[in-house]
């Protein structure tokens, strides 16, 4: 029971580090994100362990992913350099055409086989106003509001790329639809277009992970106080 304890003790301090460090690099490309609320991500801390460690890993790769990035020189809002390096850590490759898809000011997600979000550029960052902890710890239902229908065409979208029915680029007939933060500081709202989503494959051709671009087209606080 002690060794499990200090297991997990470990990892809060990790995650607490990663979170940390993290938004030192976004808050020197001007983006102000909130690692956790109080003394400690309490959300991660909270969770069950066999959950922690897939979420830990995965935020892990994507920090050292920046930190090297930045060791070269290179901004994190370089969304194609950076996404290539994130292709290149995960051992995957995108359809052809994909890169020549990408669009500026647009959000990048990336979810892996256990559709856990292993990847954001820095834009979901400028419109999102959770802080990490929230974000990469509690479920979307917990977090985000928006159309039951829109969700389950997502849902759809999710199982053909990761099923194999997308070979290529798939281009999303989703229509803009508004998202609200339902337990944030601002509660932002944001009109968006999920635009185009494709698999991205091992070497063997297996489907590893699957990536999205978001067409953003509106943000704004509807919070009237701010909670301290």
């Amino acid at each position: 029971m002690q060794v499990s304890l200090n297991a997990r003790s470990e990892r809060v301090a990790e995650f607490k580090e990663l979170l940390i460090e993290f938004c030192r690099f976004a808050e020197e490309e001007k983006v102000f994100i909130k690692p956790f609320n109080g003394d400690g991500p309490m959300w991660f801390g909270e969770m069950p362990e066999q959950f922690q460690g897939p979420v830990l890993g995965a935020f892990r790769g994507y920090v050292e992913l920046c930190r090297e990035v930045r060791g070269e020189g290179i901004s994190l809002r370089n969304d194609q350099f950076l996404l290539w390096r994130m292709f290149q850590k995960l051992g995957v490759h995108p359809p052809s055409e994909l890169m020549s898809e990408m669009r500026s000011g647009e959000v990048i997600e990336i979810h892996n086989g256990e559709f856990l979000q292993v990847y954001r550029n820095l834009r979901f960052f400028e419109l999102c106003s959770y802080t990490l902890d929230d974000l990469l710890c509690r479920p979307f239902w917990q977090l985000f509001q928006r159309d039951e229908a829109v969700t389950e065409s997502l849902i759809k979208m999710g199982q053909s790329v990761f099923g194999g029915d997308a070979q290529g680029v798939l281009k999303l007939e989703t229509p803009e639809h508004v998202v609200l933060e339902i337990d944030s500081e601002a509660r932002l709202l944001s009109v968006i277009q999920h635009r185009i989503a494709a698999p991205l494959r091992a070497a063997t051709g297996e489907i590893k992970a699957g990536v999205t671009f978001i067409k953003s087209i509106s943000c704004v606080p509807t919070a009237t106080t701010i909670r301290r």
